[in-house]
């Protein structure tokens, strides 16, 4: 897992649809960003909600919207980033903790703040780890 201050995106590759970073499957770190869970019929999914006048977010959105057009070069549709917003699906591995870094149910999410880690798979940007910031 790479913070996403650190990346250099000269370093991603696309391989076989999985993205490598220095060797290693891609799984980065975003800042501490407001966030909305939306509950779909088929698939539930995270939208991260990036502020304007965050430079932090501005990085991580460029970073996210690199990817994009390497999938797009690729021919690979992808769906990342929409409104300013980063759209993050979750899974059965995705993991859930509270700001005392206990696991918990998404069912026990109280708040809008976080961190989390994600990472490219399918043509999909999955969530690894929600962790919940007061």
């Amino acid at each position: 897992m790479i913070s996403y201050k650190k990346v250099d995106i000269s370093k991603i590759k696309l391989d076989n649809s999985k993205l490598i970073y220095e060797g290693q499957e891609l799984i980065i770190k975003s800042p501490i960003i407001n966030f909305k869970i939306v509950k779909g019929n088929n698939c539930s999914k995270i939208k991260l909600i990036c502020n304007d006048d965050s430079q932090s977010h501005d990085i991580f959105l460029n970073i996210i919207g690199y990817i994009e057009r390497i999938y797009e070069y690729n021919k690979i549709k992808s769906d990342f980033i929409s409104d300013n917003n980063v759209n993050v699906y979750m899974n059965e591995n995705s993991r859930f903790f509270d700001c005392n870094t206990k696991e918990i149910d998404i069912e026990n999410i109280i708040g809008d703040k976080c961190i989390v880690s994600i990472m490219f798979t399918n043509e999909t940007l999955l969530l690894s780890q929600l962790l919940l910031i007061k």
